[in-house]
C-alpha cells in the first residue's frame, strides 16, 4: 500500500470514529431497544438468569445472546449506562469500516477501498445507527471478516481461513436472528 494511501485511511478511519463516537453518551436520544438491550445485558452483567427464556438456554429474550454478552463485560468494566452500550455498537461500526477497507481492498484495489470506506465512513444511516446500542451492529463485521477469511479460502485454500469464514459465520448466528 502506497504511504498517501496509509495516510487517507488513516484518516478515514479517524473521521469515522469521530462521527461514532463523539457526544456518544447524549446523541442520539433513546431508543426503545436500547433500553431493552441495557436491561438484558446488565442482568447478564450482574449474574441474573431473569431475562433468560427456558433455564440455561442460549436465547435471551428471544435473542440469541452474542452482543447482550458483550454488553455484560463492558458493563462490568464501566457499570451499566447508555455510554458503555453504544461504545460497543459504535466500536463494531468501526471494525466494520476497516474490514470493508481490507475486503474491498482484497477484491478490487486500493482505490475503490478508499472510496467505500470513505462512503461508509460518512454514510448519514450508518453513522446514526451504529451509534445505537442494537444487536445488529456485531452482524457486519462478522460479515465482513467471514467474506474475507471465504475470498481468502478460495483463493489459497489454506484452511486456517475457512475456519475463520465459519467461526463467523457461527458468531453470527448467536449475534441476533435476522
Amino acid at each position: 500500500m502506497k504511504r498517501s494511501h496509509q495516510i487517507l485511511l488513516c484518516a478515514i478511519m479517524a473521521l469515522g470514529a469521530f462521527l461514532r463516537f463523539r457526544n456518544l453518551g447524549a446523541v442520539p436520544a433513546w431508543h426503545p431497544d436500547e433500553g431493552s438491550n441495557m436491561a438484558i445485558g446488565t442482568s447478564l452483567a450482574q449474574g441474573e438468569q431473569a431475562y433468560l427464556a427456558f433455564g440455561r438456554s442460549s436465547f435471551i429474550n428471544g435473542h440469541p445472546h452474542l452482543f447482550y454478552s458483550l454488553l455484560a463485560a463492558a458493563f462490568r468494566l464501566g457499570g451499566p449506562n447508555i455510554l458503555w452500550a453504544r461504545v460497543v455498537s459504535s466500536a463494531c461500526g468501526l471494525i466494520a469500516l476497516g474490514l470493508l477497507y481490507l475486503l474491498a481492498r482484497t477484491l478490487l484495489d486500493d482505490d475503490v477501498a478508499l472510496i467505500a470506506s470513505l462512503a461508509y465512513a460518512v454514510y448519514p444511516a450508518a453513522v446514526v445507527y451504529n451509534r445505537f446500542a442494537f444487536t445488529y451492529n456485531l452482524l457486519a463485521p462478522l460479515y465482513l471478516l467471514g467474506l474475507y477469511g471465504l475470498h481468502r479460502y478460495l483463493d489459497c485454500s489454506q484452511k486456517p481461513w475457512l475456519v475463520i469464514a465459519s467461526l463467523c459465520g457461527g458468531l453470527a448466528l448467536v449475534t441476533d436472528v435476522i
